[in-house]
């Protein structure tokens, strides 16, 4: 909250601070003096090179239209993903079909062999 001040009709300051001169000395050259024209230089050279900054930011960002290709490159790649997903899982169902249809006749073809080779058995 705010502080809350007696005044009196003779009262000539409001603050209650006390304030010293302002010279070079005085607070790092804070306020004022004959180092000015140096202090602005520097804030000018600084400037410049803040100017130079905030347009090499500027140039490397992405626009909106940047983003938005980025989005539809996105899309197809991750349709090409699912169609890939897709193919394989055709792939490695007709190749397990395959192996099992192997496994089954050759299992056939070694039974059939087993019942031939048998001796015959007396009736």
């Amino acid at each position: 909250m705010g502080e809350l001040f007696h005044m009196t009709r003779k009262a000539v300051s409001v603050e209650n601070q006390p304030s010293e001169p302002h010279t070079v000395q005085y607070g790092s050259g804070n306020g004022g003096g004959d180092d000015m024209l140096e202090r602005i230089k520097k804030l000018e050279d600084k400037m410049a090179s803040l100017a130079i900054d905030v347009a090499v930011i500027k140039s490397n960002y992405a626009t909106s239209a940047d983003v938005a290709s980025v989005k539809v490159e996105v899309a197809s790649v991750k349709a090409e993903v699912a169609n890939a997903k897709s193919d394989l899982h055709s792939a490695m169902r007709l190749q397990a079909l395959a192996i099992i249809g192997s496994v089954l006749a050759a299992v056939g073809t070694g039974v059939g062999l087993i019942i031939k080779m048998m001796p015959s058995m007396p009736h």
